[in-house]
Formats: C-alpha cells, sequence, structure tokens
C-alpha cells in the first residue's frame, strides 16, 4: 500500500491551517476585497479596518434612498459595516462590526480582539466588551466577564496576563464579573440589558471615588445687604430630609446651620461682608461649612458667652477650620446615620437630578 502523503497547501504551512479555516474564504472570481482605514485609505495585510467589496455581481444600492446614505460609495465599493483584516493569501477574517468599534483617545479599538484575548485566559468562560463614556477620552474600554472560578474572581491576574498580550490603550479600565450574562427571549446575550448594567457598576465605582474627596453640592452666598437665611436653612433642611436622615437629625441639622450665620451675622464685626456657604457630600457625614471677611471665629471660646455657639457644639458632630484660599472655612460635619447608604442616594439619578433641580430652583429665592 502506497504511504499517504500529508497534505500541503502552496499559500501556507500545516501550522496555520487552523488561522484559514478560520476565515470567512477569498472573494469569488469578479468580487474585488480591500481593507479601509476610517478615511477610506488602504490598509496593509492583517491590519484592521472596514471590509470593502467591488463587483459586477453587487448592487447599485438601495432604491430610493438618498445618494450621501448609500452603502456604494462614488468609486463603486461596498460597505459592509464589518470590520477585518486580509492575510497574505487574500483571506478575509472578520473582527465585529463598526458600530461596536470603541474609539478611546482617537484610536480605533475592536473589542472582538480583546474578547478573544480575554476569552483565552484561564477561569474566563465568555466575555463582552463595550465602551463607556469619558470625560477625557471620549470612550473607555470596559469589560464585562462570566466566569468559570466558584472563588472569588482576580480581575487583577486577567488585566495583568492583558497588559503582557496586548497595548495598554487597549486594556480595559475595569473588568466586571458576572455568574452569567442576561440573555433575551430567543435566548440570546441582551446587549442593552448588559450595558446598562455595567454603567450601574462603573457609576458606583465613579461615586465612591467622587465621594473620596467630597462633592460638593452647592455653594451659596449670603448677602451682606439683607442676610436672608431662610432659602439656606431651608435648602440643607430638604438636602439632609433627601438623603435620608432621620426627623430629629434634619432638625440639628437645620438648627446648627441657622445658628452659625446668625453668629457670625451678630459678632462677625463690621467688615464681615458676604457670608459664603458651602455644602459637601463626604464619605461618612454630611459636611456644611462658611467663610466670610469677619474676625476669625473660636466655637470654644464662645460655648460660654454665646448661646448659638452652645446649640452648634451640641448639634454638630464634629466642628473644625480648615483654610481655604487663604482664608478660615468653618466646618460642620455631621455623620450619616447608620442606616443611610449616600452613594445609593447619588445613585438614584433620576431622583436626585430632580431633588437637586428642586435646590437649584430654591436658590433663585436668595436676595
Amino acid at each position: 500500500m502506497a504511504k499517504a502523503k500529508a497534505l500541503r497547501l502552496p499559500w501556507c504551512d500545516p501550522p496555520t491551517l487552523l488561522s484559514y479555516a478560520n476565515s470567512v474564504g477569498r472573494a469569488v472570481d469578479g468580487v474585488e476585497l480591500r481593507i479601509a482605514n476610517l478615511d477610506g485609505s488602504s490598509l496593509p495585510n492583517g491590519e484592521v479596518g472596514e471590509a470593502l467589496a467591488r463587483g459586477v455581481c453587487l448592487m447599485n444600492g438601495y432604491e430610493g434612498l438618498p445618494s450621501n446614505k448609500q452603502s456604494i460609495d462614488a468609486d463603486g465599493w461596498l460597505h459592509t459595516g464589518d470590520l477585518g483584516f486580509l492575510d497574505p493569501a487574500g483571506y478575509l477574517h472578520l473582527a465585529g462590526r463598526i458600530r461596536d468599534v470603541i474609539i478611546r483617545g482617537g484610536e480605533n479599538i475592536s473589542p472582538a480582539e480583546i474578547e478573544a484575548e480575554l476569552t483565552s485566559i484561564e477561569g474566563v468562560a465568555d466575555a463582552k466588551v463595550m465602551g463607556a463614556p469619558h470625560a477625557i477620552f471620549g470612550e473607555s474600554v470596559e469589560a464585562c466577564v462570566t466566569t468559570q472560578e466558584t472563588e472569588p474572581f482576580d480581575t487583577g491576574r486577567v488585566l495583568e496576563a492583558l497588559r503582557a498580550r496586548m497595548p495598554r490603550y487597549k486594556v480595559p479600565a475595569h473588568i466586571f464579573p458576572y455568574r452569567e450574562f442576561p440573555l433575551n427571549v430567543n435566548g440570546k446575550l441582551d446587549q442593552r440589558a448588559l450595558y446598562v448594567s455595567m454603567l450601574g457598576k462603573l457609576r458606583r465605582i465613579e461615586v465612591s471615588e467622587e465621594l473620596a474627596g467630597g462633592i460638593t453640592v452647592f455653594e451659596i452666598t449670603v448677602k451682606n445687604s439683607s442676610y436672608a437665611i431662610g432659602p439656606v436653612t431651608t435648602l440643607v433642611e430638604d438636602l439632609a430630609r433627601s438623603i435620608g436622615y432621620e426627623p430629629r437629625r434634619v432638625a440639628k441639622i437645620r438648627l446648627a446651620v441657622e445658628e452659625m450665620l446668625i453668629e457670625r451675622i451678630m459678632y462677625a464685626y463690621l467688615g464681615a461682608g458676604d457670608i459664603h456657604v458651602r455644602i459637601a457630600l463626604m464619605p461618612e457625614w454630611l459636611r456644611v461649612s462658611f467663610s466670610d471677611n469677619g474676625a476669625e471665629y473660636d466655637v470654644d471660646k464662645r460655648r460660654d458667652t454665646s448661646t448659638s455657639a452652645r446649640i452648634i457644639l451640641g448639634s454638630v458632630d464634629n466642628f473644625h477650620t480648615e483654610r481655604r484660599e487663604g482664608r478660615p472655612e468653618y466646618c460642620m460635619d455631621f455623620l450619616y446615620d447608620d442606616n443611610l447608604d449616600v452613594r445609593g442616594f447619588l445613585l438614584r439619578d433620576k431622583q436626585t437630578a430632580e431633588k437637586w433641580e428642586e435646590f437649584n430652583e430654591a436658590l433663585k429665592l436668595l436676595p
């Protein structure tokens, strides 16, 4: 019996056969293929761009659709909307859709490439990479994964593996583990639901980072011409109630703010000027601070001579003085109640936005 010969193709070595098997093939006779950059220029073999096709068997366009919205350009190239690359033998390898491309700091990033790397890492069962709005880069790269591990998933290990395999700008900013991805009624990935879920997780991280340095909610100036403190105390009271302080605590917070304003108005001497009030959410407390051009205030020294000072010290959890823009700022801190979740308050985007809009309307009432 004759000895069988190993199959050898003229355009590749046996170790690369799997790569060609994973392609979608070569163009048929009469059809041209090329890979284009976003500006329409052709890309060399191996570089990912939009797959364009041209040939006598392709359509001329969609009937009734304006020329500026057609998928066929002036040179007859059909813009498929598919991302891919051509290998040296002319085989087309797809890498996702253009609408899925993440543009981070001007770099076009294909989610499919990162997803392939993620699923090749031990412990990762499935991966979905998406872009999220970013103030500096335009979009950030974010990854959601399902895990094969029963123990807590080590996202640090996965990120370290990715950094060794791809450019830093392609490495996801965060990796969010899931037990399973949401599915639609057809049993397929519900990408919209996953995206909303991912944005929620990202928002929680952002809120924690923002709170670490304190989030200034409002900055208000009480004019020296009127010293109308009512709108300010009402504003603080409404905010404290909205966050979730118990009614007694809300009353104490309002009283402390009221007495502090009275104290500065009555005892700041001539030249105190306008009183600047700043309200901030800190990780563990609500802070209301005051500053003006009057004589420096020492609440401890006034505790025996001022009723307002005694009320303030009996209402706050911490009173201290900081320096801000060269002048003293008197800070009153009110610890959150045990059952109060300020992060949850900030995450209730719609309700919070509506409430803060009400607060801004209240600000307009200030003289």
